[in-house]
């Protein structure tokens, strides 16, 4: 199944998504997930969608054999001078099953989604939606994000009741009464166990438009 698809509103591409199953990439209408171009999140989320795109070409050995063959790319330094690395060696890791698994970069993608989306939000902004529960659940999907991909909850917390509530989804909880290690989901896997790409992806819609 693939991990997105484009959206698009009124012709114009929003949003750019492709399959990561080890079939070539596909390209389809996914029209109840069009970001608001103006919104905060919407160049992470482009950017997020981009390189999951290109994780197709680089797991898919079949289709994409040569892919970056003989291709070095070239990372601008103000320090310490450029680095250049061979960028079929790093393709050649990743397929080797044990350096860097699909399910692995996927999880990591994900990981520094809800990093930076979350840093990226202004004070004034977290100040408003301070207490807001689909806020401050998204504030402990970033927690977890930061620990390994694991749910992490500090002695008081969860310190207010943090919820989400998908439209025609099921009801996703913390349990502001469950504290710490008594939390079920402390030390548990977040993404690919709790939740997977597509429900962070939807986070980062409803923040979007706020």
């Amino acid at each position: 199944m693939p991990l997105a698809q484009i959206a698009t509103r009124n012709g114009i591409p929003l949003a750019s998504i492709a399959a990561v199953n080890g079939m070539p990439v596909s390209i389809g209408v996914l029209r109840n997930f069009a970001l608001r171009r103006d919104g905060p999140f919407f160049a992470l989320v482009l950017t997020y969608l981009v390189a999951s795109a290109g994780l197709t070409p680089v797991y898919d050995a079949i289709n994409y054999s040569d892919f970056l063959k003989g291709v070095r790319g070239r990372f601008p330094g103000a320090v310490q001078g450029a680095v250049e690395q061979n960028l079929a060696e790093c393709v050649a890791l990743a397929r080797d099953g044990t350096s860097l698994p699909q399910q692995a970069a996927e999880i990591r993608l994900c990981c520094m989604l809800a990093n930076t989306a979350y840093e990226s939000i202004d004070k004034s902004a977290r100040d408003r939606l301070k207490g807001h529960q689909t806020f401050e659940f998204f504030r402990h999907v970033r927690n977890a994000a930061s620990h390994g991909n694991k749910w992490h909850f500090l002695p008081k917390e969860p310190s207010r009741t943090a919820a989400w509530h998908p439209q025609g989804g099921s009801l996703l909880e913390l349990d502001s009464s469950l504290k710490g290690g008594a939390n079920p989901l402390q030390g548990q896997q977040c993404f690919y166990g709790t939740l997977q790409p597509a429900d962070l992806l939807y986070r980062c819609k409803t923040l979007n438009a706020c």
